[in-house]
C-alpha cells in the first residue's frame, strides 16, 4: 500500500468512526484497528489526533459538496427542483441508516465547538462554504423567476442551512425523518414560492 493509500484509508475510516461514535468516543487505536494500519504510520501523515479530525472534517466537505452537485448541476431541471431533490435525498439515506448518525458537521460542530479552536473554525468555514452552495441555487431561482427578486439570497441560504441542521437534530433525538420532512415541506410552501413576496 502507498504512502497515499495509507493516508486516504486512515481518514475514510477515521470519517467512518467519528461519524459512527463522537470524536471523544474514537481513539487513535481503533481507528488504527480498523483500518489495520500501523501507529507509525498514524503519525508520519498526522501530528495529532486534532490534526487529524480537521483532515476528516476536509473529507465530510468534500463528500458533502459532490452529493450537492449532483443535484445542483442537473440543469434539465429547475433549481428550487433541484434543492428540493437534494434535501429530500437526505431522507432516504436517514430512513435506511434508522435515522442515525446525522449530518457529521453539525456532530462535530455539538462535540467539539467549545473544547477545540481549530476545530470550531474548521467546521464554520465548511458550514459557511454549503451556505454558499445554496445561495447559488437559491439565486437561480431567483434569476429564473421562482421566487421574488425582493429575496435575500444570503439570508434564505443561511436560514435553510441552520434550519435543516436543527431538523436533524430534532430527527436523531425522535428516530423520525418527520423533522426533516415538515422543514421541506415548509420551506417550499411559504417560503420559497412566487405566492409569498419577501
Amino acid at each position: 500500500m502507498t504512502s497515499i493509500e495509507t493516508k486516504q484509508l486512515l481518514i475514510e475510516t477515521g470519517a467512518r468512526l467519528f461519524h459512527q461514535n463522537g470524536y471523544n468516543n474514537t481513539g487513535i487505536a481503533e481507528i488504527l484497528s480498523a483500518s489495520g494500519i500501523p501507529k507509525g504510520s498514524f503519525y508520519f501523515h498526522f501530528k495529532s489526533k486534532e490534526d487529524f479530525a480537521l483532515t476528516v472534517i476536509d473529507h465530510y466537505s468534500q463528500f458533502l459538496k459532490g452529493w450537492f452537485d449532483q443535484y445542483a448541476e442537473d440543469t434539465n431541471k429547475s433549481p428550487l427542483t433541484r434543492l428540493r431533490n437534494f434535501l429530500e435525498s437526505f431522507i432516504v439515506f436517514y430512513e435506511g441508516s434508522g435515522c442515525r448518525l446525522g449530518c457529521p458537521i453539525g456532530n462535530f460542530a455539538l462535540e467539539m465547538s467549545d473544547l477545540s479552536e481549530p476545530i470550531r473554525k474548521k467546521i464554520n468555514s465548511v458550514l459557511l462554504l454549503i451556505r454558499d452552495s445554496i445561495e447559488t441555487i437559491i439565486k437561480d431561482a431567483k434569476s429564473m423567476g421562482e421566487i421574488p427578486m425582493e429575496i435575500n439570497t444570503l439570508d434564505i441560504a443561511d436560514f435553510i442551512m441552520s434550519s435543516w441542521e436543527g431538523a436533524l437534530l430534532v430527527m436523531k433525538s425522535g428516530k423520525s425523518t418527520e423533522p426533516l420532512k415538515r422543514f421541506i415541506n415548509i420551506l417550499f410552501t411559504y417560503i420559497l414560492t412566487t405566492n409569498n413576496r419577501a
